[in-house]
């Protein structure tokens, strides 16, 4: 199991929640299918959330999802449970906190921390405020499904959970984290069970963790995420990415054009230690629909076996080999189709091949096309249904993340067959790979 366990009343939430604590460092793992988890991947990593779908439900089946998760994804490995609320406190806020608490069955408090003040969202004299606005005078307020008529989170857990309830004041928090521990502990000696704190700007949530941490007390972190996050980085000192480095992402360089322009810069990416070369055999792919099928897995194998050793793979069809370019003009003729067709069936493969890696490959960070037609090709195939664009890498090739279908944010480069020298692609490389590291712009 892992050493943190999140779960969330919907999957945004617990996405949302997870990549906070990748940012720390932790290998993060979300179930969308939790009968059926894949434990080789979910086993190793530090953090597992997940999605009960729960936050429109009667709260006794929204509190029999979250109890049975709790149950099946918690171990003794597990250091931090975090219960990710809503940040406008829509939802079954008291009976999913009481499911957690009961499943773990150990006599916890949950710490709720309402606050998201990056978000707009500050919890001050006991009322969630969005970007100023009381939350019963915001949009929440005519939510089709939950309603919100208040702004109080004590009154929403009076209403909703059986534990005894108490709130923590921001006049109370100005008095430091020692303080924070000492009221903690005394609170918790009254039988209280789910404390809330006010907050307005991080500071306050950075204090909260350290109070929670000094004291001792065991708890359940009950939050939008930014809470679960900062104790989480204070339980935790050793920087987690520091024991273990992060998976290195991988790139995947999709080649289509021939000309001598294209081939050099190939072969100038291909002399890299850290990069292998995977080539389609054109002929292959033309002899039949079947034999193209074949073709597509046979190269599609090879570059995961490349990708074994090797961050980055280049997949090429073989006309970029001395000899080996073929005459579309005459084999279409040979084939009764024009030579726009015989173009399209090679980019097609280099897309379906495309695909094929990107799908078994959830590490799969970045794409590079070379080629007008095989960036269509390649979009087509993960079923894109576009890109942003974001920086000229250098003239004619620029990089951007894609949106929708199988390649959803990765990080992408385009570049026309002839634009640039013998070193583009390597320039282009060493872009992507600071994209992938946060050094070039922060993740959408």
């Amino acid at each position: 199991m892992s050493r943190i366990l999140i779960v969330a009343d919907d999957l945004t939430g617990a996405n949302d929640t997870g990549v906070r604590f990748a940012k720390c460092g932790a290998k993060v793992f979300t179930v969308l299918d939790k009968e059926h988890v894949n434990w080789e991947k979910a086993g190793d990593c530090d953090c597992i959330t997940l999605s009960t779908d729960s936050r429109g439900l009667p709260p006794r089946e929204a509190y029999e999802r979250v109890h049975r998760a709790v149950r099946k994804f918690s171990g003794r490995e597990t250091i931090l449970y975090s219960k990710r609320i809503d940040s406008t406190l829509r939802g079954n806020l008291g009976a999913e906190t009481d499911a957690m608490l009961d499943a773990l069955a150990d006599d916890r408090m949950a710490v709720v921390v309402p606050a998201f003040p990056e978000a707009g969202r500050t919890y001050v004299g006991g009322h969630l405020l969005v970007c100023g606005v009381p939350l019963f005078r915001t949009a929440a307020a005519s939510d089709p499904q939950n309603p919100m008529t208040t702004a109080s989170a004590l009154k929403l857990y009076r209403e909703q959970s059986s534990r005894k309830v108490w709130e923590l004041s921001l006049e109370q928090m100005k008095e430091g984290a020692e303080r924070i521990a000492q009221i903690i502990r005394e609170q918790y000696a009254e039988g209280v069970r789910c404390l809330i704190f006010d907050g307005a700007q991080e500071v306050d949530l950075i204090t909260a963790a350290e109070g929670i941490a000094a004291s001792g007390i065991p708890f359940v972190a009950v939050d939008p995420g930014a809470f679960s996050a900062k104790i989480w980085e204070i339980l935790n000192k050793e920087d987690i990415g520091e024991k273990r480095p992060r998976e290195q992402k991988k790139i995947l360089f999709v080649v289509g054009s021939v000309n001598p322009v294209a081939v050099r810069q190939v072969e100038q990416l291909a002399s890299r230690q850290d990069v292998g070369r995977v080539l389609l055999d054109t002929e292959g792919l033309l002899e039949s629909e079947k034999a193209r099928k074949e073709e597509t897995e046979r190269a599609a194998s090879e570059v995961m076996e490349v990708f074994r050793t090797k961050s980055v793979c280049a997949l090429c069809t073989s006309g970029i080999l001395p000899g080996s370019k073929i005459d579309l003009f005459q084999r279409g003729a040979q084939m009764g189709i024009r030579a726009e067709e015989v173009s399209r069936l090679l980019n097609q493969a280099l897309g379906d091949t495309a695909r094929r890696i990107v799908a078994a490959r959830p590490d799969m960070g970045g794409m590079f096309a070379c080629g007008g037609d095989v960036a269509v090709a390649l979009c087509d195939a993960l079923g894109a249904w576009g890109e942003y664009p974001l920086e000229e890498v250098i003239p004619l090739a620029v990089y951007g993340r894609l949106a929708g279908g199988a390649g959803d944010g990765l990080h992408m480069i385009t570049k026309g067959g002839m634009v640039g020298d013998e070193e583009t692609m390597v320039v282009c490389l060493e872009y992507l790979k600071k994209c992938l590291n946060g050094d070039k712009f922060e993740e959408n």
